[in-house]
């Protein structure tokens, strides 16, 4: 007896496919279907169950999910459908999978041959239970939930970019969906990162240690509900002097389990008021994502964005011990012919702003400014050959390079270079260069402003970088 027993729709599945599967003939409908269900979905509309006689063999046809799981669960389903608990099977290995050119969609047949003889179908539905195709996507995704759960704030980044990663490897449709779903998942948690400073005063002398370490906390959502987030990775920049020359360096710390990074600051040989910068460092997050093309990018450079938003500054402040050391000071100005300029703009507006600044400082007057042309060991033995022989000497020229005129204006523009040596050790410990241009109704009056703006010039920076 021919007997077709549909679960759902049989034809929708004969209808969808890319080729066209064993024609049956069309049977009666039995009074009890045989359903094929999973314990947790609806029945598809693929799934069924059919009879078939062919040439004198029965076959069992089942339609379905062309994961291999199916093919375990067919001796069970003959079992249910045949009624026939000892049934042999005519071939151990009639089982197979689906032909290729009928399969859409992970949608397939399998064709299965038994023995008869073949009970009538049974009075109530007989229910194969299938378990719910794996989606190794979906297992990615509640692996790194799990940890997120364990409050393991970092990890679960880590998981949501590493699932992100292997989605790439999926078929191109569902890889380009899986991807963002798991990376969004990742910037959801990073967006409700916060990065604060523990409080505390940075202040400190040249030469001396600050009192404690910068310390900076890292949290996980806010309020009472925050939680301080491990192993987490801080970028902490900061300015250091090498080779006579500021220059920006950095350091990457992980948070302890209170959620802090501590930054010791390195035993300061300048003065400065600046600020310490942290950031949180994703270098590690990057270098997972190297191989997301180019139409997923945006996500990435959204992910640069917002952890660049995750930062914190700490201000500082180095005071410098140079101005309770007595500072002897000796200029020299110069015009356009060499000649020596007899107001001293250089020198008395130095003297004073130094004064004015806090600095110990007097003019030397027993220095022959011809000398301040000479090599710097010459000019020491200035100084040397007077007895000082502590604190510092401060000595340079500015020369007028020129000046013109214009609209009844004289424009005066001046070079100049300052030095600061330490008189005991004789080191250079301060040297700077610079240039000025001032205008006024005479030349004189021209130069002399230039003169005098470049010296300010040179103190304020003297008061930053001076050890």
């Amino acid at each position: 007896m021919k007997l077709v027993i549909y679960c759902l729709s049989v034809a929708l599945l004969l209808v969808s496919c890319t080729s066209t599967p064993p024609v049956v003939p069309p049977q009666p409908q039995p009074e009890a279907p045989i359903q094929v269900v999973t314990p947790e979905t609806p029945v598809p509309d693929w799934t069924g169950l059919t009879f078939l006689d062919e040439a004198g063999k029965h076959f069992l046809v089942v339609t379905g999910s062309t994961d291999s799981s199916w093919a375990e669960l067919l001796a069970d389903a003959v079992l249910k459908a045949t009624g026939e608990p000892n049934t042999p099977w005519v071939n151990e290995h009639s089982v197979s999978v689906p032909a290729p050119d009928f399969v859409k969609n992970k949608v397939g047949w399998w064709k299965v041959e038994y023995a008869p003889p073949v009970k009538a179908p049974p009075a109530t539905p007989v229910v194969v239970e299938v378990p719910k195709p794996i989606d190794p996507a979906l297992q990615w995704m509640a692996a790194a939930d799990a940890v997120m759960a364990r409050g393991d704030v970092l990890g679960a980044v880590n998981a949501y970019l590493e699932a992100a990663t292997r989605a790439l490897d999926l078929p191109a449709s569902e890889g380009s969906l899986r991807f963002p779903e798991f990376f969004d998942r990742a910037l959801a948690v990073v967006g409700q990162l916060s990065l604060t400073a523990v409080p505390a005063t940075y202040q400190t002398k040249t030469g001396t240690a600050f009192d404690q370490p910068f310390q900076v906390k890292v949290t996980y959502k806010n309020g009472s509900s925050s939680l301080p987030v491990a192993s987490a990775p801080l970028r902490f920049s900061i300015k250091l002097k090498k080779n006579g020359r500021m220059t920006v360096s950095g350091q990457t710390l992980i948070t302890d389990a209170s959620g802090v990074a501590s930054f010791t600051f390195p035993v300061p040989d300048f003065s400065a008021q600046d600020e310490l910068v942290a950031v949180l460092d994703i270098n590690n997050w990057l270098e997972k994502l190297v191989s997301v093309p180019r139409d997923l990018q945006p996500r990435l450079r959204s992910l640069e964005t917002l952890t660049g938003q995750k930062r914190v500054t700490i201000p500082y402040k180095i005071e410098s011990v140079s101005k309770s050391i007595p500072l002897s000071v000796s200029f020299a100005d110069y015009d356009e012919k060499g000649g020596v300029l007899k107001k001293n703009d250089t020198l008395n507006t130095l003297v004073s702003s130094l004064s004015k600044s806090g600095y110990t400082a007097a003019v030397n007057t027993n220095i022959n400014l011809a000398l301040l042309k000479k090599d710097d060991k010459t000019v020491l033995l200035a100084w040397l050959s007077q007895g000082k022989k502590s604190g510092r000497a401060a000595f340079g020229t500015s020369t007028v390079a020129e000046v013109t005129s214009a609209d009844k204006k004289f424009t005066a523009t001046v070079n100049s270079t300052l030095k600061v040596y330490d008189l005991e050790t004789q080191k250079l410990v301060h040297q700077q260069k610079g240039g000025k241009t001032a205008t006024a109704n005479d030349r004189t009056t021209a130069i002399s402003q230039a003169l005098s703006q470049l010296a300010n010039d040179f103190v304020a920076v003297l008061n930053d970088e001076l050890p």
